[in-house]
């Protein structure tokens, strides 16, 4: 289920089928994981209540404690935002974050192109623009990542 709602966000039966689980869980929370919840609560406000500031907050909640230092937590925050096309002024300043924090090369590959993904979503993609570099440097840092999402 949670990997359809972001492909239809606006298909009512999708809605559907997210609304009364989070009703459930708020019943009797004992059912599932705490992460599971907090997953549950994010995606409600996404996709129900269309509110991708509590979603944000609630995302933010849910990350472990320290995760504004972890270079593969920003990376991961960031490319949330990015995949559902929400904070994403944040989220290029959390990725340029985690890009000076880390030191692995293939890392810092993959957080390039985070970071060359949201800054040609902001419609930063001019053909000097810092994010085609970025994202060729991020082919050369790490090959066998081109055209592969891992985050």
């Amino acid at each position: 289920m949670v990997l359809l709602l972001p492909k239809a966000p606006q298909d009512a039966e999708l809605q559907t089928y997210l609304k009364e689980p989070v009703q459930l869980l708020e019943n009797q929370p004992d059912l599932i994981s705490e992460r599971a919840r907090n997953e549950a609560e994010v995606l409600n406000c996404l996709f129900v209540l269309k509110d991708w500031k509590q979603a944000v907050e609630k995302k933010k909640a849910s990350l472990p404690e320290g995760w504004q230092e972890n270079p593969d937590q920003l990376n991961n925050f960031a490319w949330w935002c990015f995949e559902n096309k929400i904070n994403l002024d944040e989220a290029e300043a959390l990725a340029r974050k985690a890009v000076e924090l880390t030191t692995d090369s293939k890392d810092k590959a993959n957080i390039l192109d985070t970071l060359a993904e949201i800054l040609s979503l902001k419609g930063k993609h001019h053909i000097l623009d810092p994010s085609k570099v970025r994202q060729c440097k991020s082919v050369e840092l790490n090959p066998i990542s081109r055209g592969m999402r891992f985050h």
